[in-house]
């Protein structure tokens, strides 16, 4: 197979590859590389999909934005020659797959060549190797980074630990500040910008809190008890954490300001697990006020600046407030964007009503860095009712 066929030229030089696994379906943090296959065919879009992709991509190019999403389980990779075949761009193009949802088959002038990604579960020493993949047009030229564990010098490799030690690899810490007892992720929970943290509040507010030295940060809401923003996991979409920040949700979205949990250990008994680990936990939905989503939501992405977009009809409709949509594309009904940057010549949906659309001026917002010192804030809103450690 490719991958033993890959890991020779670290053994001809006394190194052995770690040996991997595929990449997992609720994502990783670690160690990756991928693997070329002509006989993986296609997969199951990335959802949601990445909003900006390279423009007639090299195969690096493809692997270094796979590895930037946690979620990513690897890519199709269709050449110049193969997309003229199936009568479309005439450029390379990429499509970003879940884990594990390679589709097998036989190559032929018009399909792609699947890189699955794979993870490491250790890391000695990382080095790059030069690939080839064979496909139905000849050979894929690429390379991938691997992991091995070095040899001893003298003689081949010997598969045993190095010693005194095995190296460890720790991700860097999160910066996280104390409000009243309790610690919030810089960049995440709070933020230095006003504006970032109004923008990311689900009602258009913000709270202050203030350091010590007088220094002033900003988090999301009114105030603590509603700063939660709504969360989207498995077709379940307003999710909150706390009952209040439901019961907010909904008094906010016209409703009488009520909430139910939701999942596996609720009256409900749905889902019967969620993908998030540890799977059993419970969270709240608004009974009425905004529009609610019982295993059926997908979420929007963004794509040369048009925002919220879909594949599918049927779901940006689900998502309009009077059940229409709207076409992007080339060929559309819109007649705008004329050419996607993806390369791809596809037709996209926008819900006519409810939200606020962008047509080609949406800019995904980027958290602030977070801090190099960690700093005790004093918060100016209402203490929480009740605090987790």
């Amino acid at each position: 197979c490719l991958g033993a066929a890959m890991a020779a030229p670290a053994a001809a030089n006394g190194a052995a590859e770690f040996p991997r696994v595929a990449w997992p379906v609720v994502g990783a943090d670690g160690y990756d590389t991928f693997v070329g296959d002509s006989a993986l065919v296609d997969c199951t879009a990335l959802d949601p999909y990445p909003g900006i992709v390279p423009w007639n991509p090299t195969p690096q190019e493809a692997m270094t934005l796979c590895s930037g999403l946690r979620g990513c389980g690897g890519f199709v990779y269709t050449t110049a020659t193969a997309t003229s075949a199936q009568g479309g761009s005439g450029l390379n193009e990429a499509k970003y797959c879940a884990p594990q949802s390679f589709v097998s088959g036989t190559g032929s002038a018009t399909t792609g060549i699947g890189f699955a990604r794979t993870l490491y579960s250790r890391c000695d020493i990382r080095l790059t190797l030069a690939t080839q993949t064979s496909h139905f047009h000849g050979a894929l030229a690429a390379s991938r980074s691997v992991c091995v564990q070095p040899g001893r010098g003298l003689t081949q490799r010997r598969d045993r630990t190095p010693r005194p030690n095995a190296v460890r690899h720790r991700t860097a810490p999160k910066k996280k500040v104390l409000v009243n007892g309790a610690e919030y992720e810089v960049g995440r929970e709070v933020y230095r910008s006003q504006s970032l943290a109004e923008t990311l509040s689900a009602d258009s507010a913000s709270h202050v809190m203030q350091t010590s030295g007088g220094v002033e940060y900003r988090m999301p809401g009114t105030s603590h008890l509603v700063a939660a923003q709504p969360i989207a996991l498995d077709g379940y979409y307003p999710l909150y954490e706390t009952v209040e920040a439901a019961q907010w949700a909904s008094t906010r979205g016209g409703g009488n300001g009520q909430a139910s949990a939701v999942g596996p250990a609720t009256a409900a008994l749905a889902p019967a697990r969620w993908t998030k680990e540890p799977g059993d936990q419970t969270f709240y939905m608004p009974d009425d006020g905004p529009q609610v989503f019982l295993g059926n939501y997908v979420a929007p992405f963004a794509l040369d600046g048009y925002f919220p977009l879909y594949r599918a009809r049927s779901d940006a409709e689900a998502a309009s407030a009077d059940g229409t949509a709207q076409a992007h594309g080339p060929g559309s009904e819109t007649g705008h964007p004329s050419w996607w940057t993806s390369g791809r010549r596809e037709v996209l949906y926008m819900p006519s009503a409810g939200h606020t659309r962008y047509y080609g001026t949406y800019e995904p917002l980027v958290p602030s860095p977070a801090p190099l010192y960690e700093i005790p804030l004093i918060s100016t809103a209402e203490r929480p009712l009740t605090t987790e450690s």
